[in-house]
């Protein structure tokens, strides 16, 4: 019982507040415009918060989960970034350009959560 009185404490606000943290993470460096995608990504990181409150010990476990995976994004994030910018990319896109960008941008981050261990289809 005492077990999940921690996790009642937590309110809806931080909890909130912490998947924003990771949208923004992640809106940084991809800079998704799909509303589209931003909708599935932010499903992702709903359930992604969920399951880690849920597989947590204890509040310090819960919080240590989310900033490890927030670092590790950041850091791929910009591994990922750096490796895309050394391929000359022309920044007067047309609008089919803009698409095949979104796409990638997608396939990126599909790659990322799959090696940071998040599962966009739990």
């Amino acid at each position: 019982m005492a077990e999940c009185d921690w996790k009642r404490k937590i309110s809806f606000a931080s909890r909130t507040k912490i998947i924003n943290k990771l949208m923004d993470t992640f809106q940084k460096h991809l800079g998704l415009k799909s509303p589209q995608n931003i909708k599935k990504l932010l499903e992702i990181l709903q359930r992604f918060e969920a399951k880690a409150l849920q597989n947590a010990t204890d509040k310090e476990h819960y919080l240590k989960i989310i900033s490890f995976k927030i670092l590790l994004l950041e850091s791929l994030m910009g591994d990922i970034l750096a490796t895309a910018k050394s391929g000359n990319h022309d920044r007067g896109l047309v609008e089919k350009e803009e698409t095949a960008d979104e796409m990638r941008k997608q396939q990126e981050l599909y790659k990322l959560m799959q090696r940071v261990r998040i599962n966009p289809r739990l």
